[in-house]
Parts: C-alpha cells; sequence; structure tokens
C-alpha cells in the first residue's frame, strides 16, 4: 500500500536521487552547477528562499533534461526592458522585453558558428524574435549578449505566475536546450477603507455629516509583488454634495507584498445632504512616476469596523456553536464560530453606520464554555454575553463610537552624514503607535526594510550625490508618510572597511584588524579605513561594522 509522509527526511533521499540521476548524465557536474540546475527548474513557492520552502519544488524530470550535453553554458541572464518596458529589469504583465545573456564556452575546443533559439508554450507570451546569431566562441571564452530576442507578455498574465522558457543553443555539432524561469512583476491596489477626520472642522465623531469639512483618509494596499514608485493620488467626486477642496495626495513608494499607505484629501459637505449613509462616489487614480494610472471607484458610506471576539474557556473550540451576524442594509449574514481545539477566534466586521445589527444564535454540544464580546476597533464597548441563546437575542443600530482616523506619524530630524564612501542615516519618530520598523530609500528606491533602530548605514557609494527618506510601519503593514528628504554628497574615496587597501572589503580585512589590534603590526595595515565609526580606536565594534558591510555587499 501507500502512504504519505512529509518532513527533511523524505526530502533529502528523493533530492539526492535526482542528483544522482543527473551525475549519470554528466559526471563532471560541479556541486554549484548541480544546485543552480535544481534552483531553476523547480517549482517556486515563495518569492525568495525561505526556511519553509527552501529554494523551490524539485522538478526532478526538468532537472535531469537541463544537464548541459554541450560546451556552452549560462553563467547569467536577465530581463532587458529599456526600450519597450518600464527599463526596471523586471518582467510585467503587457511588457515588451528581450534578454541579456552571459554564456561561457568551458569546452577544451572553439566552438563556432552558435544560434540561440527561444521558445515558450507559455500561452501569455507571445515571442516576436526568437534567432539570436551569437557567433563564435574561443576556449574557455566568456560573452556578454545584451537586448536578444523580444517577447511579449499579455495583460492577463497573472502576478507571480513562472514563466517558462526553452531556450535552445545549436552548434555544429549538438543542440543544446536550458529551461528559463522568469517571474512575473506586477503591483496592484487595493482599497482597505476611508476613515475620517473631523475633529477640526466638525463634530469630532468621525462620520461625514451634512455641513461639516473632514479630511478623508484612503487607506491602500500593494498586494503585488513589486514596488510602486512616488505614487500622487488624484480624487474626484460626481456627488452633488460633495466639494473637495484639495485633490491631491502623496502616498509615495509602495513596497511589495502587503504594505499600506494612505493620503489624505479634504472635502466639504453640503448641508443638504439627505442622511448620513447617502452614499458618495469617489474615483481615486493613482499615478507612480513613470506615468501609470490606476483608478480606484467606490461608494463611500460613513462606517467603521467591529471587532468580534468569540472565546472557549475549554479550549477545544465550539463544538458545533454558531454566532450569526444579520444586517438590515442588505449586507449578507456572517457565520462565525471558534475553530476545533482553538480557544478564540476574533474577526472584524467593517459595517455601514446606522445600520441595525442582530445576533442569532445555533447551539453547540457545550454552550456553558461560550463567550462573546463585541467592541468597537476605534474604541467603545458594544456587548458582552455568554452561554446559549434562543433567536435574536441582541440587536443594535451601529453608531460607529469613537470612529477617529488613525494617523501613522512619519519619522522626523532625519539626518544624513557621508564619512568616506558611507553614508549614515539618523531619525526620530515621534510615534505615539508602536512602530514595528522603519524603511529606507535612496534616490526613491527601496534599500532597507524592518529596520529596527532609528539609525542606518549606506555602504559603499560610488561619488556622488544622493538622496534619502524613510517612512515608519506600524502594526497591520500600514506605513506612514514619507519623511522630508535629505540630500548628501559623498566626495571623499576612502572605503572605510578596507583595512588591508586593497579597494576591497572581505574577510581578509577582518583578519589584518584582529592582528593590529593584537599588537602584531601588520604589513599594509590602513588605520584611517579600519576605524569605521570614526572614534579613534580601533576596536571589536569595527571589526562588527565591517562584518555589516561585508554581508551587506553579497
Amino acid at each position: 500500500g501507500y502512504t504519505t509522509m512529509s518532513g527533511t527526511s523524505m526530502a533529502t533521499p528523493c533530492a539526492a536521487g535526482v542528483m544522482a540521476l543527473m551525475m549519470s548524465k554528466n559526471e563532471d557536474l560541479t556541486p554549484a552547477e548541480i544546485c543552480e540546475i535544481l534552483e531553476t527548474t523547480g517549482v517556486k513557492l515563495s518569492e525568495t528562499k525561505s526556511n519553509t520552502f527552501g529554494s523551490c519544488r524539485i522538478d526532478a524530470l526538468a532537472a535531469v533534461e537541463e544537464v548541459t550535453r554541450g560546451p556552452i553554458v549560462i553563467d547569467k541572464f536577465e530581463i532587458n526592458d529599456v526600450n519597450s518596458g518600464n527599463n526596471d529589469a523586471k518582467l510585467n504583465p503587457g511588457e515588451t522585453a528581450g534578454l541579456n545573456l552571459t554564456l561561457n564556452n568551458i569546452a577544451e575546443y572553439d566552438v563556432n558558428n552558435v544560434v540561440a533559439v527561444l521558445a515558450s508554450e507559455n500561452e501569455n507570451i507571445e515571442i516576436t524574435d526568437s534567432i539570436a546569431n551569437l557567433g563564435n566562441f574561443q576556449v574557455s571564452e566568456t560573452i556578454q549578449f545584451d537586448n536578444q530576442f523580444e517577447f511579449t507578455t499579455s495583460e492577463q498574465t497573472p502576478i507571480g505566475e513562472q514563466l517558462k522558457f526553452l531556450l535552445y543553443f545549436r552548434m555544429e555539432t549538438d543542440t543544446i536546450k536550458y529551461r528559463l524561469n522568469i517571474t512575473s512583476y506586477d503591483y496592484t491596489f487595493d482599497l482597505n477603507r476611508i476613515t475620517v477626520d473631523d475633529t477640526e472642522n466638525g463634530n469630532g465623531n468621525g462620520i461625514l455629516e451634512a455641513g461639516e469639512n473632514a479630511n478623508l483618509y484612503f487607506n491602500i494596499t500593494n498586494n503585488g509583488n513589486q514596488e510602486a514608485y512616488n505614487v500622487i493620488g488624484n480624487l474626484t467626486t460626481s456627488s452633488e454634495y460633495v466639494t473637495i477642496n484639495n485633490n491631491e495626495g502623496t502616498f509615495g513608494t509602495f513596497a511589495p507584498n502587503g504594505q499600506t499607505r494612505y493620503a489624505s484629501f479634504n472635502v466639504t459637505v453640503s448641508d443638504d445632504l439627505p442622511t448620513v449613509i447617502t452614499p458618495m462616489p469617489f474615483v481615486l487614480t493613482m499615478t507612480d512616476e513613470a506615468g501609470r494610472a490606476t483608478e480606484i471607484a467606490t461608494d463611500f458610506i460613513n462606517s467603521c469596523d467591529v471587532v468580534f471576539t468569540l472565546r472557549d474557556s475549554g479550549g477545544d473550540g465550539w463544538e458545533g456553536a454558531v454566532l450569526t451576524v444579520h444586517f438590515d442594509d442588505g449586507t449578507p449574514s456572517v457565520d462565525m464560530t471558534v475553530p476545533r481545539d482553538e480557544s478564540e477566534f476574533i474577526s472584524t466586521l467593517n459595517i455601514s453606520y446606522s445600520t441595525t445589527v442582530s445576533l442569532t444564535w445555533e447551539c453547540g454540544t457545550d454552550d456553558n464554555e461560550c463567550t462573546i464580546d463585541i467592541d468597537y476597533a476605534a474604541g467603545g464597548h458594544i456587548y458582552s454575553t455568554c452561554c446559549s441563546h434562543a433567536g435574536v437575542f441582541y440587536s443594535w443600530q451601529n453608531a460607529c463610537s469613537g470612529n477617529l482616523a488613525t494617523i501613522y506619524p512619519a519619522p522626523i530630524n532625519l539626518e544624513a552624514v557621508a564619512l568616506g564612501t558611507n553614508v549614515k542615516l539618523t531619525w526620530e519618530t515621534s510615534a505615539k503607535n508602536e512602530f514595528i520598523g522603519f524603511n529606507v530609500y535612496r534616490d526613491n528606491v527601496l534599500i532597507a526594510d524592518s529596520v529596527m533602530e532609528t539609525e542606518f548605514t549606506d555602504y559603499n557609494l560610488p561619488l556622488g550625490v544622493y538622496s534619502y527618506n524613510v517612512d515608519a510601519i506600524y502594526e497591520g503593514g500600514f506605513a506612514s508618510e514619507p519623511s522630508e528628504t535629505v540630500s548628501v554628497e559623498v566626495s571623499d574615496a576612502t572605503l572605510f572597511g578596507d583595512a588591508d587597501g586593497n579597494g576591497i572589503v572581505n574577510i581578509a580585512d577582518i583578519s589584518i584588524t584582529i592582528a593590529y589590534m593584537m599588537e602584531n603590526n601588520p604589513q599594509g595595515f590602513v588605520a584611517d579605513n579600519a576605524d569605521i565609526n570614526g572614534d579613534g580606536i580601533i576596536n571589536i565594534l569595527d571589526i562588527m561594522k565591517m562584518a555589516i558591510i561585508i554581508i551587506n555587499s553579497k
């Protein structure tokens, strides 16, 4: 019979078996080449390597077929979208691009009249130029070819899809086939919610009412796998009851995979707004630095988040008991329960202002263990109960108590100081909310995320002028507005960390610095380069910073 098992003890012999099959086809394969083939032919289960998925799920047949049977190998390939795309070296839906190839002749003889042919069976790829005449390769020669081939992805290409290509090298005596997996990248904007700040020119209840002037905060999430740079929002409305006083808001740069940012727009509501639940239509047009525009249309209705906390004192779930939440505005009912072997379940629902909400109960096997707490997310308690009920046991009209916009303050007092070829950034935060990290941007490009301290050093920069800004990330993935931008010039060519003066920061610099600290007076030691923190003392702190420079340069 058969059974299913999972774990490294099962994965390891399978991976080893695939490697053995690969070696039987080419016994000269190096460990690095084996790893490369397994990773490039496998099925990606995450954007990057992880402790959960590793590099990929091995495709045994593809890996064995990929083993090189001829002299030409691919050292490197990358997307070239300079001429017909957005020049970010990533393949986007609807984009036309080519390939940059770095190829190496590993044979002990010249290889002549090499022709490359690109193919794909993916329905989202159209190849319009499939042939590249690459000419001759001398023994051990490495040649780079830029912008070879031409292909276009469809607008419907799913974000994150692994687009599979076949690349053939035809030579006078042989043909080699490689498989190339190229990921589809794009950003996608989703509206989380609109919150109201009417504290200055309203009654401060977070509800947009007749005669009020308020700031509307549009919370937008980038659920794609690519950054969106320097996004500006433009707000319009067709409502006769709303006047937009400032229609432009700055969202800044969105990191991929779930970062949320917001921008505010000031509006005035006319005195003759019929009711506080009258829909107010808005269109938010979000435009990135390349001029690409995305429209988000929504009918705003005053609403707020309500948090339902369900608990089971026995820790074994509600065992058949179900809480059903009903709405009188046409919203579908929602069933809730504590899952089996769990002690708690929390759900947040966005409910329109003045909607009547009612609760019904379906009994389980042990209702005495069940409790319910219902609260407004912004503050204010609604209801608590325990044990079983019959029929509609509670209802209320949603009043959105404490429904105020949450403001996420930007970092302040950002300073940038050039230290040789490094730039040290420091900043402060006035946040009352607890931040979970910072994002650092150089020239509007994200260079570091989840920075936990209020300082960061950008290492080993070419001479030139650079601009920086920082934003703070809060619980839930919400990002603040960007800090003010500061500029700094790197004009000193001192390469901090290059303790042996050879123009490279590597493990040898740590070794020579340790030798200096042990008073061995090593030949070639450059003290000014080794004193990374500039305190006039060379010690373990400088060694630690060297290690950071080496890690960041990988």
